[in-house]
């Protein structure tokens, strides 16, 4: 009994470290996507703080996000398991560096994780989360499994999910974006309302059969050049 106990304990821990995976890819995909879309205007975050001054910054921080998207999506879709998720642990371990050496020499610089507008610095809760997301992907890695092996177990699954609740909440600048997103959405959504005809009004006008601009003037009423 304690040796069938012991070898689904085995089979689940196992299915837990292939599962968190999903995490690291997940990071490096938003990361590249938000850093694709958000540029940075001037030497503002700790990724382009620590460029030489002779490198263009626009085509460093492109070829950092098309790294990111790439690596990410390699490990979330499973593909060549387990390269892409050393390369994570490695790119995740090069930014936690990186974020320590920014929060000793520039801690008013922004993080530049998720894009270069965001108005988070750099801290030891951004050191710490990709050092974390760096461990989870090398341990995925020394796995040798996909992160989807952690949807059959679903104990491990669980503490997965809630591992990812963590690192959500401990990721203010990705809700910092997704609050822009969602401004943004709401910007232009009042935008096509204001230049939208009222429903209303694009009724009537089709049933007495007037339409702006069609010469025709709606039903019940005269024209200006008729004789009363």
């Amino acid at each position: 009994m304690c040796e069938a106990y012991c070898t689904q304990m085995r089979f689940d821990l196992a299915a837990l470290a292939a599962g968190v995976a999903v995490w690291p890819g997940v990071y490096l995909l938003a990361g590249g996507c938000t850093k694709a879309f958000d540029p940075p205007r001037r030497r503002d975050t700790i990724v382009t703080r620590v460029l030489p001054h002779r490198v263009p910054v626009l085509a460093a921080w492109w070829t950092l996000a098309a790294v990111e998207v790439g690596i990410g999506a390699l490990v979330v879709s499973e593909a060549v398991t387990p390269i892409p998720e050393y390369a994570a642990a490695a790119l995740l371990a090069i930014a936690a560096f990186v974020a320590a050496g920014g929060l000793r020499h520039a801690p008013d610089a922004g993080c530049g994780c998720f894009g270069a507008q965001s108005a988070t610095p750099v801290s030891t809760l951004t050191v710490a989360r990709a050092a974390l997301l760096s461990a989870l992907a090398l341990a995925s890695a020394l796995v040798d499994e996909g992160w989807t092996h952690v949807l059959v177990h679903p104990g491990a699954a669980l503490v997965c999910l809630a591992l990812g609740v963590a690192l959500w909440s401990a990721t203010p600048e990705l809700r910092e974006v997704v609050w822009r997103l969602g401004s943004l959405r709401s910007a232009y959504a009042g935008t096509v309302r204001g230049l939208r005809i009222p429903r209303a009004l694009a009724g009537r006008s089709r049933s007495s059969g007037w339409w702006p601009n069609s010469g025709q003037a709606p039903s019940g009423t005269v024209k200006s050049d008729e004789v009363v």
